[in-house]
């Protein structure tokens, strides 16, 4: 379910790490890692799911290049099957009165 997350926060515009470590932790109510967001990062981009670009640093971020992040056609149809396959677990459980 992380990649989905990701990838619903990146379908509302780039972002660099600490920006999806930030916006997780707001949705998912939990810690996130930042080791552990790169490591799901990387395999999303290895899966064509998410971009990335290096930005060049700059003197008022203190000499740090950061990666921006992108979602990818791909990661938009994966998206898409997320929230499908989301509605059709939901619609298993019955409700309670």
């Amino acid at each position: 379910m992380r990649e989905a997350l990701i990838l619903a926060i990146l379908r509302e515009g780039n972002k660099y790490g600490r920006e999806i470590r930030d916006e997780c932790e707001t949705r998912a109510g939990h810690n996130v890692p930042l080791g552990s967001l790169y490591t799901t990062l990387t395999r999303m981009e290895e899966k064509g799911l998410v971009r990335s670009k290096t930005e060049k640093s700059s003197a008022g971020r203190g000499g740090n290049r950061r990666n921006y992040y992108q979602i990818t056609g791909a990661g938009e149809h994966a998206l898409s099957g997320y929230v499908e396959k989301r509605g059709y677990i939901l619609n298993l459980v019955p409700e309670y009165d």
